[in-house]
């Protein structure tokens, strides 16, 4: 992230940024798959359904493991196993696959660093 609001693109800017998995053809064409509510706010879409068949497209899953830290091993330790055999299926299957990430989630937090006082009351002096 940067600071200088001269370094925020728009979003046409984003949108060319070569990606892996994105089809530009695909992602230009309009969006047939909701209606508007007439006279509603910015044209609100009222519904909407998919666009396409789960078939449709290659298929990608992410496993997120959020908060599995050593700091919460005691309150944790029953999930532990079955997070691990996850964790194990995921690092198997992304060796075949581009379509299989992990993604890690952890607080970093101090009771001290003074980045909020809410948690610097919450954990004590």
């Amino acid at each position: 992230m940067t600071n200088s609001a001269t370094d925020i693109r728009t979003l046409d800017e984003a949108v060319q940024e070569p990606r892996k998995h994105r089809d530009m053809a695909l992602a230009l064409q309009p969006m047939p798959n909701f209606s508007e509510t007439p006279g509603g706010p910015h044209g609100q879409p009222l519904s909407f359904w998919a666009a396409w068949d789960l078939a449709d497209r290659p298929r990608r899953i992410a496993l997120l493991v959020d908060d599995c830290q050593e700091e919460y091993r005691p309150y944790a330790g029953e999930i532990l196993p079955n997070v691990e055999r996850l964790v194990d299926a995921f690092r198997a299957a992304r060796s075949s696959s581009d379509g299989v990430c992990i993604a890690w989630s952890a607080w970093s937090r101090m009771f001290d660093d003074g980045i909020s006082n809410a948690m610097d009351r919450w954990y004590g002096p």
